[in-house]
């Protein structure tokens, strides 16, 4: 009768724990590794992809399955890492380029089935053209505007960003008040 009991207590103990030990460890960690190679497919626009936006909608959908609020989830480790895996793909967009992001991806796709990164293969040549340019007479602007210069210098990356995108070209880097903006040129064998 006794092992009946523990055999018992110890199956509505697991039965217990199952339903928030998927809520909350296995699923998250599941959606993670498929947020990852979202991110390693293509980390320049997998934002953009209909699969992320699946598996923001996913998201909705766990909430109203679990017992727990939204707010109890978006507490958890979990939800902290994934959104941290989010920052790392916002981070490679803007630290490498869009150059940067290809080798990155390459190096990930042939080292996919070893789960490695190789760091040592041939690299491309591309032909692309560079736009230098700068805010002029920046010193006195800043110490006209002082603290709203970021607001200022923002609004200006904005309008070379928006002009640089609409025309077919990648903003690569902002430093201070200075902006380097490429586009790539099509190659004269593929097209």
């Amino acid at each position: 009768f006794a092992t009946i009991f523990v055999l018992a207590f110890w199956f509505f103990g697991v039965a217990a724990f199952a339903g928030p030990i998927m809520t909350f460890v296995i699923l998250p960690i599941e959606r993670m590794v498929r947020l990852l190679s979202m991110l390693m497919m293509d980390p320049l626009g997998y934002q953009s992809n209909l699969r992320f936006k699946n598996f923001l909608l996913e998201e909705d959908q766990i909430v109203k399955k679990s017992q727990w609020t939204r707010e109890v989830l978006k507490g958890m480790e979990t939800s902290f890492l994934m959104s941290t895996i989010l920052r790392i793909g916002s981070l490679m967009k803007v630290g490498f380029g869009s150059a940067g992001v290809e080798i990155i991806r390459n190096n990930l796709q042939k080292g996919g089935s070893a789960n490695t990164l190789i760091l040592n293969s041939q690299g491309s040549t591309v032909s692309c053209i560079f736009l230098f340019c700068d805010i002029r007479q920046f010193t006195d602007a800043t110490e006209c505007l002082q603290e709203e210069v970021f607001v200022f210098t923002n609004r200006i990356a904005a309008v070379v960003h928006s002009i640089c995108h609409s025309y077919g070209g990648s903003a690569n880097k902002n430093v201070g008040d200075a902006f380097l903006v490429s586009w790539l040129l099509e190659d004269e064998s593929s097209g």
